[in-house]
């Protein structure tokens, strides 16, 4: 291609959160990769949900799905659903004109060659891609950090590697893996909560337990001598929190595109770091959602009662029929040589009693019934209802909020987990040793039962053996991305331990990146603006040399890239 680089669209294609956009636009989505199919047995039709809108129903987030495991995309009917998700919010028309716009694919290191080869053919055959760029997310991030020579350390929801980098170019045959990453620790922190509460286990959702380790935990300085503080009942405050589980919380609807500023939901911060959403309560359109929100309430209650009504009739039918049963048993020589006298009394009497049915005038009391409205109670009722719920969805169309809107709806979930010191707090759990045991396995991973060494000893190994002659220049740039190095003590963790690995001589320095979320998309931007070309895969590529040379040509790319 030219050497003036287009207009492209970067996907950060991450196993926690998908970010897209333009690369000179600053409006970007930014959404978790999950997908959930929905189908309504009335109307016989099929609803998708993607990103945060599986979150609206507790029926679509039990079937929400991922595209990929553990970072490799296994499920492409997911991931194609995904793309047209993210290219529908960019304003894309992909079914009349497809894609039209170069894309750059910001992915983890070492993604092996079935998946990649699957991606090309969906972007190229289904989106008429006009050209491709496949880029390594953590050196996407040391880059827009200003980094050229140094090591990597990626910290990632699916893995952590260290990569070398030497004068802008990465020594990917040289880099180390270790299988500890965001999501084993999150899932270690809910087995963890799980021992300790059993109770917990079957209340506690993923994403509440995703809330607690980010909200949480921290890396400690001496993991053993933090664990000694709460032996001792004055330093065990230091240490120790309570977090409440709310089982049962409401969703929040904002519609982001339609209320004025002041009907928005004012967004807060406490002192706890909580967040609160303090729905609009003023405004003709948040009277008519609350409205709306009222007759759905009905609706369901109806729906309930009648169920149970049904419930009970069925229970009645089923002993009337069982003491029909009865009563014809008792017409058999056993059945009434065993009977006592009592009983065949008592069953005579019932036969008596139960004469309802040998004529057939007996039947039109139902025809009685219905005449009077008596059997169509709830659907009449239900009717009513269906009709205040239509006039109340014409009135918010009256006040401007039309279907585009309604789609854009944005679904805000009230907190799962508070967290503070007080002791009466329902559904409390008392948090200790989780808050430091689960990112300790980045340092010391025989606790988790890893058989491998930790990130320190990772880098020291690379250090000291395979770049002697130039661990100098590595040592002095020590770079730390991921979202897993936000939390509190992390970099100074990870510079004692490897202090104590190297040379008394040798001078370190680890930082921290500006941003481990966004540097990644913001690096794959500012490369397309500072570079002179960037190595493209074209979609003439792909139809002449196939997908065996483009996936070649890729990896060569990554190994030579500065």
């Amino acid at each position: 291609m030219a050497s003036e680089n287009p207009r492209t669209i970067i996907i950060d294609n991450g196993s926690w959160r998908i970010r897209a956009g333009f690369s000179d636009s600053s409006r970007r989505l930014c959404f978790p990769p999950l997908i959930s199919r929905f189908k309504d047995r009335k109307s016989n039709e099929t609803f998708l949900y993607c990103g945060e809108d599986v979150f609206v129903d507790s029926v679509t987030k039990s079937s929400a799905r991922r595209p990929s495991d553990q970072n490799i995309i296994v499920n492409f009917e997911a991931m194609e659903s995904l793309l047209d998700y993210t290219f529908l919010n960019l304003g894309l028309d992909t079914q009349a004109t497809g894609v039209a716009t170069p894309l750059v694919i910001a992915e983890n290191f070492h993604s092996i060659q079935y998946p990649r080869k699957r991606m090309m053919e969906l972007l190229f055959e289904a989106y008429s891609a006009p050209s491709l760029s496949f880029e390594i997310d953590s050196l996407l991030a040391f880059f827009q950090n200003n980094g050229s020579t140094g090591l990597v350390v990626s910290c990632g929801h699916s893995f952590s590697h260290i990569i070398p980098v030497y004068d802008g170019t990465p020594l990917l045959p040289s880099a180390a893996r270790l299988n500890w990453s965001g999501a084993r620790a999150i899932s270690y922190t809910a087995d963890l909560l799980g021992l300790k509460y059993p109770s917990a286990s079957r209340r506690m959702t993923q994403y509440q337990a995703e809330s607690i380790f980010i909200s949480q935990s921290f890396v400690a300085p001496d993991y053993s001598r933090a664990v000694g503080l709460l032996s001792s009942a004055s330093t065990f405050g230091l240490i120790s929190r309570e977090v409440q589980i709310v089982a049962n919380f409401p969703s929040t609807l904002e519609a982001t595109d339609s209320i004025s500023g002041a009907e928005r939901a004012a967004q807060k911060t406490d002192i706890r770091g909580a967040t609160v959403i303090e729905a609009a309560s003023r405004g003709p359109v948040a009277t008519a959602m609350r409205q709306r929100d009222t007759i759905i309430s009905k609706l369901l209650s109806l729906e309930k009662n009648s169920t149970e009504a049904n419930i009970r009739r069925h229970a009645a039918n089923k002993a009337r029929m069982r003491d029909i049963a009865l009563l014809a048993c008792d017409n058999g020589s056993s059945t009434s040589q065993k009977a006592t006298s009592r009983n065949r009394s008592n069953k005579a009497k019932e036969e008596q009693d139960d004469l309802f049915g040998i004529d057939d005038n007996d039947w039109t009391i139902y025809q009685d019934l219905k005449s009077q409205g008596v059997v169509e109670t709830f659907s009449a009722d239900a009717r009513d209802l269906v009709k205040d719920l239509e006039a109340v969805q014409n009135r918010m169309s009256g006040s401007g909020i039309d279907a585009v809107s309604f789609r854009r709806i944005k679904y805000s979930r009230t907190l799962s987990v508070f967290w503070g010191n007080e002791s009466t707090m329902n559904n409390a759990l008392t948090l200790n040793v989780e808050r430091l045991r689960s990112l300790e396995p980045f340092f010391n991973p025989s606790i988790a039962g890893l058989d491998s060494a930790g990130l320190p000893e990772l880098a020291a190994h690379l250090l000291g053996t395979e770049f002697q002659s130039i661990s100098g220049s590595l040592a002095a740039d020590i770079f730390v991305t991921g979202g897993c190095c936000l939390a509190g003590g992390f970099r100074s963790r990870f510079l004692n331990d490897l202090a104590r690995l190297l040379p008394e001589n040798e001078v370190l320095r680890v930082r921290l990146a500006s941003d481990p979320i966004w540097d990644p998309w913001q690096g794959a931007a500012r490369r397309n603006e500072v570079s002179e070309h960037r190595d493209w895969i074209s979609r003439s590529d792909w139809e002449e040399g196939g997908a065996e040379y483009c996936v070649a040509r890729t990896r060569i790319m990554n190994s030579s890239r500065k």
